[in-house]
């Protein structure tokens, strides 16, 4: 065999290698979440203190998201965001003695409890602007499956520093 050929043999056994690997990854992905749901930002109302705003100032979604899910059955499972904007698609695992989906808030905290109709979350004391804030939001389940997510509250607090002497609270 000439080089060429040689050449080109060792790259149809690379680009037969690579597709192998991506399909056994995507195999993967697909064995360890066994349910998504569809959420949606609930943009009729001001959600304005989310984390992403788009072009149109609409709220959305964004890949790094992640929901919190209780069942009749499963506790607090996290589901990843998978993509981005206003209605997304959320991945997780449920059992399948699970049959019906009790609550969904956002953003997933391992420590939120659910007790009856009692939703318990801690907010980190503190947020870096930089990194977003993610106010929390519960989802409220639609006729066509579809959760649509409402903000429970707003929060900002300041810290001024340097104020001139003689400024009071």
């Amino acid at each position: 065999m000439d080089m060429k050929s040689r050449f080109l043999s060792m790259l149809l056994v690379l680009i037969i290698l690579v597709g192998c690997r991506e399909e056994e990854r995507y195999a993967k992905q697909q064995q360890q979440s066994n349910r998504t749901i569809m959420a949606a930002i609930d943009n009729e109302h001001d959600t304005s203190s989310r984390t992403e705003v788009d072009a149109e100032g609409y709220v959305t979604w964004t890949e790094t998201d992640k929901l919190g899910v209780f069942s009749d059955v499963s506790q607090n499972v996290p589901f990843v965001s998978m993509g981005s904007g206003d209605q997304v698609e959320f991945s997780g695992t449920l059992t399948e003695e699970d049959k019906e989906i009790k609550c969904v808030y956002f953003p997933y905290n391992e420590k939120t409890k659910l007790e009856g109709n009692k939703l318990t979350m801690t907010l980190p004391q503190k947020y870096n602007y930089s990194d977003g804030i993610l106010c929390p939001m519960l989802g409220v389940e639609q006729p066509d499956g579809t959760f649509k997510f409402k903000q429970l509250c707003g929060a900002m607090r300041l810290t001024i520093k340097n104020a001139p002497k003689g400024t009071s609270k």
